[in-house]
């Protein structure tokens, strides 16, 4: 007996999933919207809550990344500059 099988699913069966790439601009105004105390800078928590937005994986490794990497003056705040905003634009994080 020889049966038929398709190459690909029918296309009733397919399903497409499009992300789009955050840009620069919107990881910025992301991190300011979880400056609970609009000081230009955020607490571990505040940058913690703000990765679980951007959907990160392994969310506790990050904002330890994010601390040694943007942190300059080793006080446990994160200035909300280009370094934070770079790296996290790096991270490629899809809406």
């Amino acid at each position: 007996m020889v049966r038929y099988v398709p190459a690909s699913p029918p296309p009733e069966m397919m399903v497409k999933e499009a992300y789009v790439v955050w840009s620069r601009k919107q990881v910025e105004d992301l991190l300011k919207s979880f400056d609970m105390d609009k000081d230009g800078k955020l607490s571990k928590q505040e940058l913690q809550a703000a990765l679980n937005k951007l959907g990160s994986r392994c969310v506790f490794l990050r904002v330890l990344r994010a601390l040694r990497h943007a942190d300059s003056n080793k006080d446990g705040l994160i200035s909300i500059d280009d370094h934070l905003v770079n790296y996290l634009f790096e991270c490629r994080y899809k809406l």
